[in-house]
């Protein structure tokens, strides 16, 4: 299924304690289940950090780690010119 990557906040957790050693540098941060356009819902972690409220539109993007790529949400705001240019093209990954 392709996806424009967009979507909303369906509910989410903001995590003040660190679950293991790598996240004590990380918080508070933001895990939301997030709805996409297209229907499915997705977990990824919210960054910037920044104050949350189910609801709020998101834009998916992906960082890639040593070993690994995690799924990040951005709020929509940081991409409205860009949203606006391209309203129902797929997100591009590499």
């Amino acid at each position: 299924m392709e996806s424009t990557g967009r979507g909303v906040v369906y509910s989410f957790v903001t995590a003040h304690v660190a679950v293991s050693p790598g996240y004590v540098g990380s918080l508070p941060y933001s895990v939301a289940t997030v709805e996409l356009e297209e229907g499915p819902r997705l977990l990824g972690r919210i960054e910037p950090p920044s104050p949350l409220a189910i609801g709020d539109r998101v834009v998916s993007r992906f960082v890639d780690h040593a070993t690994w790529t995690e799924l990040y949400f951005e709020p929509a705001t940081a991409h409205a010119s860009e949203l606006a240019a391209h309203p129902s093209e797929p997100a591009a990954y590499p």
